[in-house]
Order: C-alpha cells, then sequence, then structure tokens
C-alpha cells in the first residue's frame, strides 16, 4: 500500500515500467530518521566505556599520588566530551546529508554545483 501510494505520487517523466528515483529516496527517508536515535546511543555508549576505561587507568598510574587523580580525570572528561559532542555533530550532519539528498541530472546543477548563484552570472 505504502509503495502503491509512493508510486503514484512520484509518477512523471520516467520510463514505462522503470520507477522513479524519487520513489527509492521517498520509501527509504523514514528508515533513515530512524537510525539518528540508535546512532547516538552508540555514541554516547561508547563515550561511557571510554570514561570508565580512562578511570581505571588513572586509578592504576596515580595509585602512588591520589591527589592528582581527580586533577588528571577532570582534564580527560573534559576533552572527551568536547570530542564526543565533535562527533555527534558529525554523525547528525551524515544522517542530515542523507536526509537531504536529491538525485538529479541537470548538467547545469552538477557543473555548478559549488557557485552560490546556481551558475548564474550576475549583472555588474
Amino acid at each position: 500500500m505504502v509503495i502503491e501510494r509512493a508510486i503514484a505520487m512520484h509518477e512523471g517523466d520516467s520510463i514505462g515500467g522503470f520507477t522513479s528515483v524519487d520513489v527509492f529516496y521517498y520509501l527509504l527517508q523514514p528508515q533513515l530518521e530512524k537510525l539518528r536515535e540508535p546512532a547516538i546511543d552508540c555514541l554516547n555508549d561508547c563515550y561511557a566505556q571510554l570514561e570508565q576505561l580512562c578511570a581505571q587507568i588513572i586509578d592504576r598510574v596515580f595509585m602512588r599520588f591520589p591527589p592528582i587523580r581527580p586533577v588528571v580525570m577532570d582534564i580527560i572528561v573534559q576533552i572527551l566530551q568536547e570530542l564526543r559532542d565533535h562527533t555527534r555533530s558529525l554523525v547528525e550532519a551524515i544522517i542530515d546529508s542523507e536526509l537531504n539528498y536529491h538525485f538529479t541530472n541537470n548538467n547545469n546543477f552538477k557543473e555548478h554545483k559549488g557557485d552560490h548563484n546556481g551558475g548564474m552570472t550576475s549583472a555588474p
């Protein structure tokens, strides 16, 4: 039912017997959105494991110098949090880029995709 509706919604200038690539992207987007939460959960789990591992290593390394342990741990936690936040933004950017991807055969767009004016020349 969902696939038939998607095919009907995206009928257009496609070759007879072949569905439009837009149908595929329409059906794929909700599935990609479902990946966002598990990806962030995985990132948070990795962060927790790294923090726990760092605490164990610091306890062993600084066993003879107990006053230094909290200072070193604070520095490491701060670095790990910064890296976790940066990685989170990268993961979200990757998912967003996949969700916002648009297929095109327009040669003008492909040749000038870096131009902010879409390849159009501005008047002096």
